[in-house]
């Protein structure tokens, strides 16, 4: 029988303390029955070491034949996590770096959309200003036109032309050395008796319907020089290039010597109408009341153009605002695309 005292080998091997397992002691615990339980515990107890390496040993198994263990499994996971972490990292960090960029150039983009949308909202409040004063001067200057022409007298009388014909003979004879005075005399007995509104409504009259009449033979010249076809391309046609160039230089002289004729013709037609209405205007007594209705009447013509200069201003403005809403729907565009990026980062955090 084996020495009851070699069943302790176990806690020397376990590096126990030699005070807590001294020979007295081991005697003590060998009594009886309890020397077999502590035999079958020295055959049952290993060290650290040697629970390392069969541990070891397990594990090297598994690997080599691919062994399913819990211990190797979440192992594999923690290295595979930290790696998805890493990588979502990186990508979180350029996401991110996109996004400011992005952030940044939108809103850059909405500082000019916004220093333009002020910028035209400043000129258009500008231009309804000047558009409700001028407004407000041509309701007062049509006010004022309905009044004159409710005092002025009625211009529908018939004039004799037959009369007027004679009278614009006579101031003609002025070039050929009348005396004035008979002049005078002879358009006092013919038109003495014809209010001035009357004459001078009719002597307008005329003078729109000859410049009218000037304006369309015009027109209808420029329109013939343009249908001829002497004025075609020469080269077409298979002419000289001298011969063109001669053909067109001599009806450019035509057309300008025309012009010029008309307009000298058109510049003696007004001198003599204004020479009538000076002497009209000095041959009356209500001459100054006719020179502000005149004033008036121009004035109303200037507000008039003043208007259509600022119709076609605010037609401008309605354009740019159409161009407002157009830049408007695309900051919203955006700004939705800003929200959907937004959204799916935070999304792939939170999956992730």
């Amino acid at each position: 029988m084996d020495n009851p005292m070699n069943n302790f080998d176990w806690a020397r091997r376990l590096e126990c303390p030699p005070t807590a397992c001294t020979d007295p002691i081991k005697k003590t615990l060998c009594k009886g029955i309890l020397e077999l339980l502590w035999s079958e515990i020295g055959n049952a107890t290993f060290t650290s070491k040697d629970v390392r390496e069969v541990r070891k040993n397990i594990l090297l198994y598994k690997l080599r034949n691919e062994k399913k263990d819990a211990t190797i499994q979440c192992i594999q996971d923690i290295s595979r996590l930290k790696a998805e972490r890493n990588r979502l990292k990186i990508v979180s960090s350029s996401l991110k770096e996109e996004y400011e960029q992005q952030d940044f150039l939108v809103l850059k983009h909405l500082k000019n959309i916004k220093s333009k949308y002020s910028l035209a909202k400043i000129k258009k409040a500008l231009l309804k200003i000047k558009y409700n004063e001028v407004r407000t001067q041509l309701d007062d200057s049509n006010n004022m036109r309905l009044i004159c022409q409710n005092l002025m007298p009625q211009t529908s009388e018939e004039l004799n032309q037959n009369m007027l014909k004679q009278s614009l003979d006579t101031v003609t004879t002025l070039c050929f050395g009348a005396s004035k005075r008979e002049v005078k005399s002879k358009i006092s007995n013919l038109l003495g008796h014809i209010k001035v509104s009357t004459l001078w409504a009719q002597l307008y009259q005329g003078l729109c319907q000859d410049v009218e009449n000037l304006l369309k033979l015009r027109s209808l010249t420029t329109t013939e020089n343009k249908d001829d076809p002497d004025t075609e391309d020469v080269n077409t046609n298979g002419e000289d290039i001298d011969i063109g160039i001669a053909k067109l230089c001599g009806k450019n002289i035509y057309t300008i010597s025309r012009k010029l004729f008309f307009e000298t013709k058109a510049k003696e037609c007004e001198n003599n109408v204004m020479k009538y209405i000076t002497n009209i205007e000095t041959s009356t007594e209500n001459h100054i009341d006719l020179s502000e209705w005149l004033t008036l009447a121009l004035e109303v013509k200037k507000l008039e153009a003043e208007e259509r200069v600022l119709q076609n201003e605010i037609k401008l403005i309605q354009s740019e605002c159409n161009d407002n809403n157009t830049i408007t729907l695309e900051l919203q565009r955006l700004l939705s695309e800003i929200h959907t990026i937004d959204s799916e980062i935070v999304s792939y955090f939170k999956t992730n």
